[in-house]
């Protein structure tokens, strides 16, 4: 019976789960203490984070810190992305990209009067 209980309660279903050792330090527990008080402004947040992603509740803090650990990844892709973005854009304004999109337009100008 206690078997089928654990089975029904699985973190991550269809995939390998893993325990792992953290210390947390004064620091890390003040920043992470917030999210865990239900009906807190911090923990209501993070409940609309998780629920907007597909991450699970936030009935725990072993919940609380998995939702904060994505979340956190989450931003940081965005941020990876942000950066590569950027540096495509920087690249893309350069004065020869300039001249080459003018030259197509002008191409294209030329076919679409030359048509009518």
């Amino acid at each position: 019976m206690v078997h089928r209980i654990l089975r029904l309660c699985r973190v991550y279903p269809g995939g390998m789960s893993r325990r792992l050792s953290l210390i947390l330090g004064d620091s890390d527990r003040a920043v992470i203490e917030p999210f865990t008080h239900a009906g807190s402004a911090h923990h209501d947040a993070l409940r609309r984070w998780a629920e907007a992603h597909g991450a699970g509740g936030v009935h725990s803090e072993a919940a609380v810190l998995r939702v904060l650990l994505q979340a956190g990844a989450v931003a940081l892709q965005d941020d990876v992305l942000d950066a590569g973005y950027a540096e495509l854009a920087k690249e893309l304004s350069g004065e020869a990209e300039r001249a080459e999109r003018r030259a197509a337009r002008d191409r294209y100008a030329v076919r679409t009067d030359a048509a009518l």
